[in-house]
């Protein structure tokens, strides 16, 4: 479910599509297609919601999922320590 979630919202505008029937409909069924379960899709998507009533739009800062921070930071401490190899 956390791979869900993230497929999703590496949509750009993510939290504006999820107000739109068609767009939800097309996620849906891109899910149930590649194997989820009907009620993990449910579930995600009604995460996603309680995800946009966190997000702070004047920053763009939004709940993050556990695996995308590791790759956040590689790319903070590279472009802070131009000579960092990681």
């Amino acid at each position: 479910m956390c791979a869900m979630s993230a497929r999703i919202r590496a949509t750009p505008d993510w939290w504006t599509k999820l107000n739109d029937t068609t767009t939800l409909d097309r996620w849906r069924a891109n899910e149930l297609a590649g194997g989820s379960e009907p009620a993990a899709v449910d579930y995600v998507l009604a995460e996603l919601e309680r995800y946009v009533k966190l997000r702070d739009a004047s920053s763009g800062i939004e709940v993050c999922i556990l695996f995308a921070i590791r790759p956040a930071l590689v790319l903070m401490i590279k472009y802070s320590h131009p000579g960092c190899l990681l």
